[in-house]
């Protein structure tokens, strides 16, 4: 629990948009005009996925060629089966 925020503010559904600025949730503007302002507002913003060439030098190959006894023959992300002859990157 955050002691530092007034009793008032521990129970409401607020959003803290600036330190000294309160929005509550009813009151955000999500409509394309408003979420295009803020996209303005924002500016450039950092890429939250990884890079391509971080991906393009992950180690891949096909299944049948790591797999060990007992392995799950499941994809951990989507969690369809795998098959000996799918390619897959680790």
């Amino acid at each position: 629990m955050v002691s530092s925020l007034p009793p008032l503010l521990l129970h409401s559904p607020v959003a803290i948009v600036h330190p000294f600025t309160v929005q509550r949730d009813e009151d955000f503007d999500d409509s394309f005009e408003g979420l295009t302002n803020l996209a303005a507002a924002l500016g450039e913003v950092k890429q939250r996925n990884t890079p391509s060439h971080v991906i393009a030098n992950l180690p891949s190959g096909k299944y049948g060629e790591w797999v060990t006894p007992g392995c799950d023959e499941r994809c951990p992300v989507c969690l369809d089966d795998v098959s000996v002859v799918d390619s897959y990157t680790v």
